[in-house]
């Protein structure tokens, strides 16, 4: 029912005027708790509610940009044919639409999926399975470059710290590119936002890990050459801890928030400067 609390749509004016509530989700009919960003195409705009839909375990919709036609393209069943419970934004090539899902699959530790813009061709490219050769529980969008697809996970890897991966848009071709490690200073742990891409080389953040356990900006190849940690979070008052989210490149820089840290420990907007 409107008003039920379960999330909405809104539109807003870049200079803050403007606003208007375009849809408000009520379960079962179309989906609850939406996450991420919708993707915009033409005056269509598609996105994900990681609960409602049939089964209570998210969904994939789309509505146009004026609050009409709002239509459901996919409920999540779970299972070993089916994703459950996205926590991401869609990726779209073309017509076709990818995203992750945080459970289901073959071993309910997550998948990556396929979709057309109609709703139609839906299909599971890959099952995670965590364990030293596999990831787990991927939390964020996917992101595109030729007909690859990069994307992390929360976990799995050999020391369940979480993973850098790739597959292609077919669904073959998957591979770990770097596996994290909580127990390293070297490295990070937890990635629970997305990566951005320059070049060759993909830029993300982790919740933890680091010199000091709160989090890290990372760098690695394509090839998953050259990881390396730009910077490790520390809290206080100069500093964030606990990055949750995805990291913007514009420039020479890095952008991105933390959960906590800052002046009232209550998270920080942060720049990181990027050497050549």
């Amino acid at each position: 029912a409107k008003g039920a609390g379960l999330g909405t749509v809104f539109s807003i004016g870049t200079n803050g005027t403007g606003y208007s509530r375009l849809h408000f989700f009520s379960g079962p009919l179309d989906g609850a708790r939406p996450y991420g960003t919708p993707v915009l195409s033409g005056s269509t705009l598609y996105g994900m509610t990681s609960a409602g839909g049939a089964s209570n375990l998210g969904s994939v919709f789309k509505m146009e940009t004026s609050g009409a036609g709002f239509a459901l393209l996919h409920s999540f069943a779970g299972g070993v044919s089916d994703g459950a419970s996205p926590f991401g934004s869609l990726t779209m090539v073309g017509s076709t639409l990818y995203g992750l899902t945080y459970d289901g699959g073959t071993s309910n530790l997550g998948t990556v999926f396929k979709i057309e813009s109609n709703g139609s061709g839906f299909a599971v490219l890959h099952s995670f399975a965590g364990g030293t050769a596999e990831g787990s529980r991927p939390y964020g969008d996917l992101i595109l470059s030729g007909s690859t697809l990069y994307g992390t996970t929360y976990s799995g890897g050999a020391y369940d710290s979480g993973t850098v991966f790739l597959i292609n848009t077919l669904g073959i071709g998957f591979s770990i590119l770097h596996t994290f490690n909580a127990l390293d200073a070297a490295n990070g742990s937890g990635p629970q936002g997305s990566l951005c891409l320059s070049g060759s080389t993909l830029y993300g953040l982790t919740q933890y890990g680091g010199t000091d356990y709160r989090g890290t900006a990372f760098r690695l190849g394509t090839d998953g050459s050259g990881f390396s940690v730009l910077h490790s979070f520390i809290s206080g008052p100069t500093d964030g801890a606990q990055p949750m989210q995805s990291p913007i490149l514009l420039g020479n820089a890095l952008y991105g928030m933390t959960f906590y840290g800052g002046v009232a420990d209550t998270g920080c907007i942060f720049s990181l400067p990027l050497l050549p």
